[in-house]
C-alpha cells in the first residue's frame, strides 16, 4: 500500500500556536476595558498552562486566575515576575504555606475559611468571595452584615492582606439573571473599598458591573459567543495519523463489540487516539479529517479510534482532529457536551509543539 506523509516521530501532535493567543488577549483587553484577568486553570483548558501564561505575560497580562493552590504554584514558577495569580477555588489548611510562599491571593469564601487564614498567623494575600446565586462559594449576598464582619476581620489582622472582593455569573447570557446578580453584587459590596469583580468576559460587554476585575475564560481560547463576535482566533490545533487502512467487505465489523458494521465495502483507517487521550467514546459518528473530507468515527477505543475512509486515503496519511476551523465545537456537540469539557479531559500522549512563542526569558 502507498503511503504518505512524513512517518518519523510521534504519530500524535498537540499544537499550541501562541500568536494566537495573543491577539486574542490584546483584542479582548482592549475590548473589556479595565484590567484582565486570564484565567489558565486545568492547565489553561488544556492548552497548557506554562507555555500560555509565558505568552499572556509577554503580551502584558499580570493577572491570573486558577482553580486551587497547585496549579497556582505552578504559574508563579512559570512566570517568577510581578503577576498576581488568584486561586479561584477551596484552600487547606496544609496549603497556606506555599499560598504565602508564593504570595497567592486566597479566597476568603464562608466565616470558617476567614477564621482558617486567621489562626494560621501566615501573611496571605486574600479576596473575598460573594455568593450573589451561583449557590457555590461565597459569603450569601443577602447578609451584609456577616460580609462587612468578614471585612473588618481580615483587616483587623497584620498579616492579611485584602486585595478584592468578586462573585460569578452563573448564566452570563441570560440579561434576567445576570442583572439580579449585578444588583445583589453592586448592593452587598457598595461599602468596601477594594477592586471588584463579577463580569465574565459574556457579562463584561454588557457593562452589568462597573468592575476593575473582567475575567477572560473560554473566548481567550477562541471559544463562545463573544469570541465568535470579535472574530477571535482558536490556538490549539490535535493532529495525528493513519497507521493502519484495512478494507471491510459488507457486513464485516470492526471495534469493540461491533460497534461497527460495514453497510457497504468500505475502507477503515486506525488512528492512535482514544479516550484515554481525551477522544471521548461519545464522539462516535462525529468526524475528523482527512485530505480536506470528513471521515467518520466508527469505534473509540482507549487508546485508538477507527474512521472511515475514502479509497483515495494513503498510509500515515495526516488527520485533523480539530484545529482553527472549529471542529471541537462539532465533537463537543456530538457528544452532548461543552468544548469545555473537551478541552480539559484532552489528555494527549503524543508531542506537545508550541509555536511563534515569545522569548523565553522568564521576566525578573
Amino acid at each position: 500500500m502507498r503511503t504518505s506523509g512524513k512517518t518519523r516521530g510521534r504519530a500524535n501532535k498537540l499544537v499550541l500556536d501562541c500568536g494566537k493567543l495573543i491577539r486574542n488577549y490584546l483584542k479582548l483587553s482592549g475590548y473589556v476595558g479595565g484590567r484582565a484577568v486570564c484565567v489558565v486553570k486545568a492547565n489553561a483548558y488544556g492548552h497548557g498552562a506554562v507555555p500560555v501564561v509565558r505568552a499572556l505575560y509577554a503580551a502584558g497580562a499580570r493577572l491570573f486566575a486558577v482553580a486551587n493552590v497547585r496549579e497556582g504554584v505552578a504559574v508563579k514558577r512559570a512566570l517568577k515576575g510581578d503577576a498576581s495569580v488568584f486561586v479561584l477555588g477551596y484552600v487547606s489548611d496544609g496549603e497556606l504555606k506555599a499560598a504565602e510562599k508564593y504570595a497567592l491571593v486566597v479566597p476568603v469564601f464562608s466565616k470558617e475559611s476567614c477564621e482558617l487564614l486567621i489562626a494560621s498567623g501566615r501573611k496571605l494575600n486574600c479576596y473575598i468571595q460573594i455568593d450573589t446565586g451561583m449557590n457555590r462559594l461565597g459569603l450569601n449576598s443577602e447578609n451584609v452584615a456577616e460580609i462587612e464582619r468578614v471585612t473588618r476581620a481580615i483587616n483587623g489582622r497584620g498579616g492579611l492582606t485584602l486585595k478584592a472582593v468578586g462573585s460569578h455569573l452563573f448564566a452570563a447570557e441570560n440579561d434576567e439573571t445576570s442583572l439580579v446578580q449585578a444588583k445583589n453584587f453592586t448592593r452587598s459590596t457598595e461599602n468596601l473599598s477594594l477592586p471588584k469583580s463579577l463580569c465574565s468576559s459574556e457579562a463584561a460587554c454588557k457593562n452589568l458591573v462597573e468592575g476593575e476585575y473582567v475575567r477572560l475564560g473560554i473566548c481567550l481560547y477562541g471559544y463562545g459567543s463573544l469570541a465568535s463576535r470579535l472574530k477571535l482566533e482558536k490556538p490549539l490545533a490535535l493532529y495525528s495519523r493513519v497507521v493502519r487502512i484495512k478494507r471491510l467487505l459488507r457486513g464485516e465489523t470492526a471495534g469493540y463489540n461491533a460497534v461497527f458494521t460495514a453497510e457497504t465495502d468500505t475502507f477503515v483507517g486506525t488512528v492512535p487516539l482514544g479516550y484515554a487521550d481525551g477522544i471521548m467514546r461519545s464522539y462516535l459518528g462525529a468526524s475528523v479529517f482527512v485530505r480536506g473530507r470528513k471521515c467518520r468515527i466508527v469505534a473509540v477505543c482507549m487508546d485508538m479510534i477507527m474512521i472511515e475512509l475514502p479509497p483515495s486515503a494513503k498510509l500515515f496519511d495526516e488527520v485533523i482532529v480539530f484545529s482553527e476551523e472549529g471542529n471541537l465545537t462539532s465533537l463537543a456537540e456530538r457528544a452532548k457536551t461543552i468544548v469545555y469539557e473537551s478541552l480539559t479531559a484532552l489528555n494527549v500522549r503524543g508531542e506537545r509543539v508550541t509555536v511563534n512563542a515569545p522569548p523565553t526569558k522568564k521576566p525578573r
